[in-house]
């Protein structure tokens, strides 16, 4: 069972602040977005991050990112929360899951079969890697995919990577990054605003 958690915002782009202030939800918005030092006054704060970006996987959080101060701030936050919009898949810069599969008949079965199966979109990262024996994917879930399984409503994120972790074909995979990663889906699909993801959480989200 999922629960209610309120929460306070920490956004990184303007359009995000005015979107959410609208709503009348609690956001912090960094002056200047490269000066690190300026977290020290915030920390305690700041409960959640909640941010998107169409240039970089959204869902990734880098473990040397120390120089950046959107990853920066993740590392030290509570819980983060990723939205993705619904017109991110569609640009040049795929933004999915990475996950390594086996070169074998079970990773390539996996490769076909895993969006019919869980939604979403698979993207071939890079040709195969034949030294290694390993296929690069990337797979970015579908919307609706805490309620896709008809007789199991309310997935977890523990639940999709119990899933992928054990099924047969997959070396690795960074699914949400680490544990207080949240992926949480846009509820204003295919259209590049941040009014949707307000409007729908009103300053809480469900862990």
């Amino acid at each position: 069972m999922m629960q209610e958690k309120n929460i306070r915002f920490a956004v990184f782009k303007p359009q995000m602040l005015e979107d959410f202030q609208k709503q009348k939800i609690k956001t912090y918005f960094p002056e200047n977005s490269m000066v690190i030092p300026e977290l020290d006054c915030y920390l305690d704060a700041i409960n959640v991050i909640y941010t998107i970006d169409g240039l970089e996987n959204p869902m990734y959080v880098k473990s040397n990112a120390a120089s950046d101060f959107p990853r920066a701030m993740m590392k030290q936050a509570k819980i983060v929360c990723f939205i993705r919009s619904g017109m991110e898949i569609f640009k040049t810069s795929f933004a999915g899951i990475p996950i390594e599969l086996h070169h074998n008949s079970a990773g390539y079965k996996l490769s076909k079969t895993w969006q019919d199966e869980h939604g979403g979109i698979m993207s071939l990262r890079s040709n195969i890697d034949s030294k290694e024996h390993r296929i690069f994917i990337e797979w970015v879930p579908p919307m609706d995919w805490r309620t896709r399984d008809k007789g199991h409503p309310d997935k977890t994120e523990k639940d999709l990577i119990d899933k992928i972790s054990g099924t047969p074909g997959v070396l690795s995979h960074n699914l949400f990054g680490e544990k207080k990663c949240h992926f949480i889906e846009n509820g204003d699909n295919f259209k590049m605003t941040y009014r949707g993801p307000a409007k729908g959480f009103n300053g809480t989200v469900f862990v």
